[in-house]
């Protein structure tokens, strides 16, 4: 193939300022996002854009879909503190749009307290 390729083939690349800013959030507020937990490969293009999906109540799905990239498996103990790290970091990230996730399947057993 020879010339220019189109605008819908090529991806900008996104600001690694704002991606080590974002990950340093995620892990100082101890939350996940789908985008890191699920490998997504458009995860530069919504931090750039500040839209985060934010996984609650944990970073471990009990479903066992095969094409999807979050751990699996049987969740820990919920983080009761959870719910103000999610306040925080939305809060400190100013975002234009916030998601949150939830995985949970009925079929498995959940332990909500300690």
């Amino acid at each position: 193939m020879t010339g220019k390729l189109p605008p819908w083939f090529t991806k900008k690349i996104p600001d690694p300022l704002v991606i080590s800013e974002i990950k340093r959030l995620r892990e100082e507020m101890k939350v996940h996002t789908i985008c890191e937990s699920a490998l997504c490969p458009n995860a530069g293009e919504c931090s750039s854009r500040k839209t985060a999906t934010f996984l609650i109540l944990r970073d471990v799905c009990t479903r066992r879909c095969t094409f999807c990239a979050v751990n699996k498996g049987v969740p820990a103990i919920v983080d009761e503190r959870e719910p103000q790290h999610l306040f925080e970091a939305v809060q400190r990230q100013s975002n234009r749009s916030t998601i949150f996730w939830e995985y949970f399947s009925l079929d498995k057993s959940f332990c909500f307290h300690k």
